[in-house]
């Protein structure tokens, strides 16, 4: 087409015919690319939640190693000799406390006898045997390991420590004389329900049968007024 039928109005015609169908073509294309970004914001969604789906897989494999783990100990453990042992242990221990905080300056016996004293017992306690655990070092307090006669007497002790008057025994904590095996067990029960309570859960260890246990820690109801 020279520029004379351009200037005609067949030229005209023409070019307006070409401009519609330019125009027709970019909004099909305009129509493609939000169909193309609507798709790609769709995968994108998709992708976030596989990855948090991942994440979520990957704190569960976790706790599920975790698991196996401890099963595997108690698997190895559960030999007829090993099981006697622990028991006799732990049926041994429940006459003991231990007190940590303790200044080694101090007469332990004069110390103890003034916690005791503090703890308003129902009736005077007079421990066995008394020693510190692992090899004196001065740059740390040891634990005081203090046997008694009966797991009574410990366990009256036990119940009363949050009696203790904090201002004149600030660093004082006495605690269960646990054998190493059940420590162990606590230790990887309370990390268990540090990563159950990140989901959600609300959870604590009770002993069911003198056999810790993760239980649901339901909150208490309200006395009526």
């Amino acid at each position: 087409m020279n520029s004379q039928e351009l200037l005609d109005g067949s030229g005209v015609s023409f070019m307006a015919q070409q401009f519609q169908l330019l125009n027709s073509q970019l909004a099909t294309l305009s129509a493609g690319m939000n169909d193309i970004r609507a798709l790609l914001a769709e995968q994108n969604e998709k992708i976030d939640g596989c990855m948090a789906h991942i994440v979520n897989l990957r704190e569960e494999n976790e706790s599920l190693k975790v698991r196996v783990t401890d099963l595997e100990k108690k698997m190895d453990a559960t030999s007829a000799p090993t099981i006697y042992s622990e028991v006799t242990s732990r049926l041994e221990r429940e006459k003991n406390v231990i007190i940590n905080g303790i200044d080694e300056s101090v007469d332990d016996t004069k110390a103890v006898s003034n916690i005791l004293l503090e703890l308003n017992l129902p009736k005077p306690l007079h421990p066995t045997r008394m020693y510190r655990l692992g090899k004196q070092d001065l740059s740390k307090i040891r634990p005081l390991k203090v046997e008694f006669s009966s797991r009574q007497e410990a366990l009256s002790i036990l119940t009363r420590r949050p009696k203790l008057p904090l201002k004149e025994f600030p660093n004082v904590k006495i605690k269960n004389d646990y054998t190493p095996r059940l420590r162990e067990e606590l230790t990887s029960m309370y990390k268990e329900i540090e990563q159950r309570r990140a989901h959600g859960e609300n959870l604590r260890v009770k002993f069911v049968s003198k056999q810790p246990t993760i239980v649901s820690a339901t909150p208490k109801r309200p006395r009526d007024e």
